[in-house]
């Protein structure tokens, strides 16, 4: 499934639930894909996904991608970190959404600097790690995004 162009980052609220005000806008805005952010430590973790489930279903069920968060990600073995994967996205798929995971967003700000190969075996031994334990699911990988030599990334 192809993401659509206009896509919508869900508001960046680890400790608390979307405000209405929130809601009412990401209603108004009609997003065609959703990019949720998944905090594993966030102590709401239940009313959140239970809560963007239900703007999923108001918004006509688009394609929703998953972007687990950790302040220090470069620093877990890949497969922990596939575990916090795994189990985020099972969280969604409790409520009848199957989302795409990006794994790990900012390695290169992180703790991997630019180590590109360093990233890009860190990358695949995660995705490999997450495919082992969920149904056929595109693992899409995040854009390197390198605060310096980007050429390299």
């Amino acid at each position: 499934m192809a993401i659509p162009l206009v896509g919508l980052t869900l508001p960046n609220a680890q400790w608390r639930t979307l405000t209405g005000r929130e809601e009412a806008a990401i209603l108004d805005l009609r997003p065609q894909a959703l990019l949720v952010l998944g905090y594993p430590d966030s102590p709401v973790l239940g009313e959140k996904v239970a809560q963007e489930a239900s703007l999923w279903e108001a918004l006509g069920r688009p394609p929703v991608l998953l972007r687990p968060y950790a302040p220090d990600i470069a620093g877990w073995p890949p497969e922990e970190w596939a575990t916090v994967c795994v189990g985020l996205w099972r969280w969604y798929h409790a409520h009848g959404m199957e989302p795409e995971l990006v794994l790990a967003n900012e390695l290169n700000l992180e703790g991997m600097g630019e180590d590109w190969p360093r990233m890009a075996d860190w990358l695949a031994a995660a995705a490999w790690a997450t495919s082992q334990r969920l149904p056929t699911v595109r693992l899409p990988l995040p854009a390197l995004a390198p605060p310096g030599s980007y050429r390299d990334g």
